[in-house]
């Protein structure tokens, strides 16, 4: 008998070790709309991201600055992480390379704010991008 209830509390705790606490959510996620600008460059546009919890990102980039109607859009995808660091893919169609954004962001008041390193193969410093945008 004192065997069996070992076994049962045993057993219970066990069961309670294995439930966890939820994965907490990342501190970036919502939508978020507003502009780009490349560092020294005319080069700007707009960019809208969606954040999920895991801090996984997808949106939508427009370089409103380029004189081509319709203007350039394209897709982007990455990872933020609850410090801010952001890595990020991205491809204009046609000729362009594969372009990476990577560096930190600070989310404050509903607004993210910061400047990201540019790298295209081959190329490891093309630029600098700063980012303001604002929760939805």
């Amino acid at each position: 008998m004192i065997q069996r209830s070992i076994l049962g509390v045993s057993l219970s705790l066990a069961l309670l070790s294995s439930c966890g606490n939820p994965p907490a959510v990342n501190t970036f996620t919502g939508n978020y709309a507003g502009t780009f600008a490349v560092v020294n460059t005319n080069d700007r546009g707009d960019l809208s991201l969606a954040v999920s919890g895991d801090g996984s990102l997808s949106g939508i980039i427009t370089l409103t600055s380029a004189s081509a109607t319709p203007k350039p859009t394209t897709s982007v995808s990455g990872t933020i992480q609850n410090d801010g660091t952001l890595v990020a893919s991205y491809k204009y169609p046609g000729a362009f390379p594969i372009a990476t954004l990577k560096g930190n962001v600070t989310l404050a008041a509903g607004t993210v704010t910061g400047t990201l390193n540019v790298s295209i193969p081959d190329l490891a410093d093309a630029g600098k991008v700063t980012l303001n945008l604002t929760k939805k």
